[in-house]
């Protein structure tokens, strides 16, 4: 009974939130930041860089396949979504660099 719970959570509101809606919604955000970017001057190269940090640390989704494999396990361990609190400590990192600057 439980495992047909999972199955159908999974299926109903996981995958379509985790593999179509968050994705679809990073990569408007993404195209919308690089138009933005190029109408301030920069070169879509430049926009294409700064836009992409600026996705992942928001939305998350960060490639993994070169990170240390017990990093990634200890971080499962402590946060609930790993991926997420890291965007999130990103997101407060810069702002604190940003208040230092002030």
């Amino acid at each position: 009974m439980l495992l047909k719970v999972s199955e159908y959570t999974q299926a109903k509101l996981e995958n379509p939130l985790f593999q179509r809606y968050l994705p679809a919604r990073k990569l408007k955000f993404l195209a919308e930041k690089v138009e933005e970017l190029q109408k301030r001057g920069m070169s879509r190269r430049e926009a294409m860089t700064q836009a992409s940090t600026m996705a992942n640390d928001f939305y998350g989704g960060v490639e993994k396949v070169l990170r240390d494999r017990t990093g990634q396990n200890v971080l499962k361990a402590i946060a609930l979504a790993p991926d997420w609190f890291e965007s999130r400590m990103r997101l407060a990192g810069k702002a604190a660099q940003i208040r230092s600057w002030s």
